[in-house]
């Protein structure tokens, strides 16, 4: 891998025309290493004064540094670069290094953890002139935000939330995610965690590409970045992607899969993915890094107990998490979409609805998230055979003994095709859970249709799309 420090001063010192060009481009603090930024600096005040930086100026410039130098005259062929059309790139590379540094050492001294805020600073900051005097103040100043975000809400805009595109649950939540802060998702291990969440990233996307600003940030811990982008073109064809991949598939869903892929091409050049191994820190800087230049709307991490952080004990680990997230929200006011794995608890008694609630989540996370949505799929404890014992109030179609072989097949249908979101804490209150529409082989959720119950939500789908 090459070394970009060391391949542009191997440049300039080799061709004196490529610091004449180049000199300006970079000053000495773009450089990381103490003796490249001598270096640098000596060249830079030989070429001012001289006009030139000659091999025999340099050494009697820089007399303790030769022996580095004259190494680094061979940096370039030693690795196998005989020319140095490619400075450019090579500076651009310094640069951007540069600007990563500065803007780390930035949001390092921005960003105050109030749990480890020390006596001294805390009055440091108090004592400081230029900050306002005291902390408390009249609800009265914040009368005039109150009235411009009523006229909002009156013109059909809300800016306190964004909306999921679900209609059900922006009805719910008071308009969708509220921006700002953290909202988990969890589920047990296929029920549609990731389906759902990049199902209200594309909605999100539909919507920025037809304003023309805005961009959705996804780190995928779970899964690669193709991985995903191939399980997002399945859900918008509305096919089989297991099938796709044995080349199972006809002409008429080869088609759907090539008008997905050409309809998801502009929404993807808004989505920008992250899908290596980091930290809650390293992602707070790589988003905050991301939004120099790109209007984020929404950060969906997937999954929470993948990032990786270390702490002594994984409660310890996973509260720091969470707790870097609802800062990195607060501080940007983005909402933050964390999916969660539930723990086994929900699934271990015998007979039972299993139905999940917030204490299922792994290590926590209520207390940092002001929403907590939970998906519940019971078809999936159906087909495992296991007794079901779902409430009324979520309308399950329960198989009964007597019931002919059509209807048994129109219940499970029915079951089959509804999911549930239950939403475990919310600003907005409501306890009944919000019924879905899924197709799991497609890994698609939508809005649900009671025409579903009848018909099916493969057929319904079928149907309003033209397949």
């Amino acid at each position: 891998m090459i070394e970009y420090e060391k391949a542009v001063l191997c440049a300039v010192l080799e061709q004196k025309e490529c610091l004449d060009l180049f000199a300006p481009s970079l000053v000495s603090e773009d450089f990381v290493n103490d003796i490249h930024k001598r270096i640098w600096s000596t060249l830079k005040e030989l070429k001012e004064k001289h006009g030139e930086a000659s091999a025999v100026a340099i050494a009697e410039a820089l007399p303790g540094d030769i022996e580095y130098i004259t190494a680094l005259r061979d940096y370039l062929p030693s690795i196998g670069v005989f020319s140095t059309r490619d400075i450019e790139t090579w500076i651009e590379k310094v640069k951007d290094r540069s600007k990563l540094r500065t803007l780390k050492k930035r949001i390092d001294a921005a960003w105050t953890d109030s749990y480890a805020e020390t006596a001294s600073r805390i009055i440091e900051v108090a004592s400081d002139p230029d900050m306002d005097a005291g902390d408390f103040r009249p609800l009265s100043q914040y009368l005039p935000e109150f009235d411009r975000k009523l006229a909002g809400y009156l013109a059909g805009r809300n800016e306190s939330c964004l909306s999921t595109g679900f209609r059900d649950v922006d009805d719910r939540l008071g308009g969708g995610l509220p921006l700002g802060n953290v909202t988990i998702l969890g589920g047990r291990v296929g029920v549609g965690k990731t389906a759902f969440a990049w199902q209200v990233v594309v909605n999100v996307l539909r919507e920025c590409h037809r304003r023309g600003d805005g961009s959705v940030g996804f780190v995928s811990m779970d899964m690669r970045a193709e991985e995903l982008l191939e399980r997002g073109i399945w859900a918008e064809a509305k096919v089989d992607g297991s099938k796709v991949r044995r080349g199972d598939v006809s002409q008429s869903q080869l088609d759907r899969v090539l008008e997905a892929r050409q309809s998801l091409e502009p929404l993807m050049e808004r989505l920008k993915v992250y899908d290596k191994r980091a930290t809650s820190d390293f992602l707070r800087y790589q988003t905050m890094r991301m939004m120099q230049t790109d209007r984020i709307r929404l950060l969906v991490v997937d999954f929470a107990e993948l990032v990786a952080d270390d702490k002594a004990s994984e409660v310890n680990r996973i509260a720091g998490i969470y707790r870097n997230l609802r800062e990195l929200a607060k501080s940007t006011n983005v909402p933050v979409l964390v999916l969660s794995q539930l723990n086994r608890d929900v699934e271990r008694d015998m007979y039972s609805s299993y139905i999940p609630g917030s204490d299922n989540l792994k290590l926590g996370g209520e207390d940092v998230a002001s929403t907590i949505l939970l998906l519940y799929y019971p078809f999936r404890y159906q087909q495992m055979g296991k007794k079901l014992v779902v409430p009324p109030v979520f309308e399950y179609q329960t198989i009964d003994e007597t019931d002919s072989s059509e209807v048994r097949e129109q219940k499970l249908q029915a079951n089959k095709g509804r999911l549930y979101l239950i939403v475990a804490k919310s600003r907005f209150g409501g306890s009944d859970p919000i019924k879905l529409n899924f197709v799991p082989e497609w890994a698609y959720i939508t809005d649900y249709d009671p025409e579903s119950e009848k018909v099916g939500v493969v057929r319904l789908v079928a149907r309003k799309h033209g397949m």
